[in-house]
């Protein structure tokens, strides 16, 4: 069994002026293009969203902890499934690649999360996550992705790859 797919699509979208979800690029919402960027490398799509009633034909898995972050997108995604590790892509980044996405993913289907580095900095997204997101909630760890990603390294749980196009790894916080 390989990595599912997952787009994070459950934010508030305060920052950019209105529902980022159905903003469109080139007649097409970020939404579809994060499914069907996801739908070319795995064979299972998932949204976690705060609303069932989306216009993709993708399995939707409810965030019920609203607003508290992607890492609980992810982790309910893990608890209502039987997925051992998603491929995670926000809605906000369009510019991923498809090549990008199959790289991230052979990483992963190793076992372990998977995060992106570009110029020295850590890209939590596109990245693999696995099941310890829910051994590390049930800790009580803080609740950012960050933190996780440490508590990963420290554990021997996360590896990590140079990217080599930043431009790939922006990310819409505001209207463009």
């Amino acid at each position: 069994m390989g990595v599912a797919g997952l787009v994070l699509a459950g934010g508030r979208s305060r920052r950019f002026g209105s529902d980022k979800r159905f903003y469109r690029i080139s007649g097409r919402t970020l939404l579809e293009i994060a499914v069907e960027k996801l739908g070319k490398v795995c064979d299972r799509v998932y949204v976690a969203s705060d609303r069932v009633d989306l216009p993709v034909k993708v399995r939707v898995v409810l965030d019920t902890e609203k607003y508290k972050g992607p890492l609980y997108g992810i982790y309910y995604a893990l608890r209502r499934t039987s997925e051992r590790s998603f491929l995670v892509l926000p809605v906000d980044m369009p510019y991923v690649s498809v090549p990008l996405l199959r790289q991230v993913y052979r990483y992963g289907i190793t076992g372990f999360n998977v995060i992106v580095r570009f110029g020295g900095r850590v890209f939590p997204f596109p990245g693999v996550y696995s099941r310890d997101v829910l051994l590390y909630l049930s800790e009580g760890e803080k609740r950012r992705v960050r933190d996780f990603v440490r508590w990963a390294e420290g554990r021997g749980r996360m590896r990590s790859f140079e990217a080599q196009n930043g431009d790939e790894l922006v990310n819409l916080n505001f209207m463009p």
